[in-house]
């Protein structure tokens, strides 16, 4: 039970309001503690709607968007608008230069934002210069993370950037917990 545990306590940790899983795996990784493998920011919302200028709602030809993941200074001067950009979002060619409006409109209303791809997230590496650009944007100190911040991360990371569609499968069968044994085992699941 000491992954069911840990999947328990990370789940309380979640907003509603996630529209993806790939939002919940960007808000994780923003928002969890430093000691639970996340980067710590603190004001942290998803979906916000944000009703639009005049001049926005010409750009969009909408009154209304929503901003994915909004992230706030501390004093709340400045916020970053974040836009994930998941493999499904790019389903039909029109979702693109939809994508693109929305940014402008946006951009025209004074918000800085920031395109979020799965890649970026789940390349370390890319994720960091990332988190350093947001923390840039915020006017906020970026500070390196310590080892043991860093080995949270990591198990984070593992937790996350699993294949959910096979998850719990072994040997290409879905195993089955039973009643009399100690541990999974693999199975049909008619049995």
């Amino acid at each position: 039970m000491r992954y069911g545990n840990r999947f328990i306590a990370v789940s309380q940790l979640v907003p509603l309001g996630a529209a993806s899983p790939f939002e919940v795996e960007a808000y994780l990784l923003l928002a969890l503690p430093r000691s639970l493998g996340g980067e710590g920011f603190c004001s942290i919302e998803l979906n916000v709607e944000v009703m639009l200028s005049t001049s926005a709602r010409a750009i969009v030809g909408k009154s209304r968007v929503y901003i994915d993941l909004l992230l706030s200074s501390p004093d709340g001067r400045r916020q970053v608008a974040i836009e994930c950009q998941g493999k499904a979002s790019h389903g039909c060619a029109g979702d693109g230069l939809r994508d693109a409006d929305r940014m402008t409109a946006l951009q025209a209303m004074g918000y800085d934002v920031l395109l979020l791809t799965h890649r970026q997230i789940s390349d370390e590496g890319r994720f960091h210069a990332i988190v350093k650009a947001v923390c840039r944007m915020l006017d906020a100190e970026y500070r390196d993370k310590s080892s043991d911040e860093q080995r949270a991360e990591t198990l984070l990371r593992s937790e996350l950037f699993v294949d959910w569609t096979k998850l719990g499968v072994i040997d290409g069968k879905m195993p089955v917990r039973h009643k009399t044994a100690r541990s999974w085992t693999a199975a049909v699941l008619s049995e």
